[in-house]
């Protein structure tokens, strides 16, 4: 059994008061989350070595992570341990959505593809438009969301942290086609093939993120005889990372319903890559013609003013806010039950 020294706090003022026990020294922290070890976009991961200076320990945990979902359940202390959900990184959540159930808590969440459909839905466009603008969250957590633009769903808006990427050498135009924009994406391949030197001189990489979406761009790009064009079915963050980190320039696909950037476009913002977003397909084709067929760089000097601008100290800072709001929230809702 572990020992635990506890403080308490008066809550209220009727004669419902309670005592709820604050975050103790000896508190651990569980991250319920499906990042990969190797992602570099797992800004939750990048910021454990500060947050582990308020718990006595920081577990992840999850289907593939260091703890079970069962080690879990028979560790935590409700009340005294804190427990976040980090929901970040695209991938099939039902597991923890479940969970939440059981154990209400703070919840981080992307603006951006933020959970992937999955079974007999994920060849649906109206799956894809759901999970981008449908997703709810259970009742009695405590939500935040990376770099939201919308603050009507966000909760709590947490600036996620710059990253720094080595200098690399990759390709010339990253297309990046956000699920189920595919009639944006026709558009903007319209234009880039009316600028000849794309078709032979110029590597254009396109970023589909559902294998529908990537099976009809190759049949677009066939169409267009664009030989100089390659079409990737991206599925995880470092993916991403590793091809928007040596472009020269991203155009960044969606729909509009977005409510916060792509992960490729916070990778072209901390190399400073020149980004230009594309959702209206009328004006698709002329958007993307004006923007390729203009020299384009990143620009390092831009690189460090963002990365300065997006500390990981403030991000570190943001999220035990959002926790601690969690934990209380929890308790709160744990008496009155």
């Amino acid at each position: 059994m572990r020992l635990t020294v506890s403080l308490t706090t008066m809550i209220g003022t009727s004669p419902n008061e309670f005592w709820v026990p604050t975050m103790v020294s000896q508190a651990e922290l569980y991250v319920l989350g499906d990042a990969p070890p190797d992602d570099p976009l797992d800004c939750v991961a990048a910021a454990t070595p500060i947050l582990a200076g308020g718990f006595k320990a920081v577990h992840q945990v999850g289907p593939r992570q260091a703890m079970s979902l069962r080690a879990f359940r028979r560790n935590f202390q409700p009340g005294t341990d804190s427990l976040l959900y980090d929901l970040t990184a695209p991938s099939d959540y039902e597991w923890a959505l479940r969970m939440m159930k059981e154990a209400p808590a703070a919840v981080l969440i992307a603006g951006y593809n933020i959970v992937a459909p999955t079974g007999g839905l994920t060849g649906l466009r109206s799956s894809q438009r759901y999970v981008q603008t449908g997703f709810r969250l259970p009742e009695g957590v405590t939500s935040g969301t990376l770099d939201a633009k919308d603050v009507r769903t966000a909760g709590q808006v947490v600036r996620r942290p710059a990253v720094h990427f080595p200098k690399a050498s990759g390709t010339d135009l990253v297309l990046s086609v956000g699920a189920g924009a595919i009639e944006q994406a026709y558009g903007a391949l319209l234009g880039l093939r009316a600028l000849g030197k794309l078709q032979t001189e110029i590597a254009l990489d396109i970023l589909a993120y559902t294998r529908q979406d990537a099976n009809e761009l190759a049949d677009i790009l066939s169409a267009f005889q664009m030989p100089a064009g390659r079409v990737r079915y991206v599925r995880k963050r470092a993916e991403i990372a590793a091809v928007v980190a040596g472009a020269r320039a991203v155009i960044d696909v969606s729909t509009g319903a977005e409510t916060a950037d792509s992960n490729a476009v916070f990778v072209a913002k901390c190399i400073s890559a020149p980004v230009m977003g594309i959702a209206d397909t009328r004006l698709a084709a002329e958007i993307a013609f004006e923007f390729a067929g203009s020299p384009r760089e990143p620009d390092p000097v831009h690189a460090s003013d963002f990365a300065d601008s997006r500390p990981l100290a403030s991000f570190a800072d943001a999220l035990l806010s959002l926790i601690e709001m969690g934990r209380q929230k929890a308790l709160v809702a744990a008496h009155a039950a």
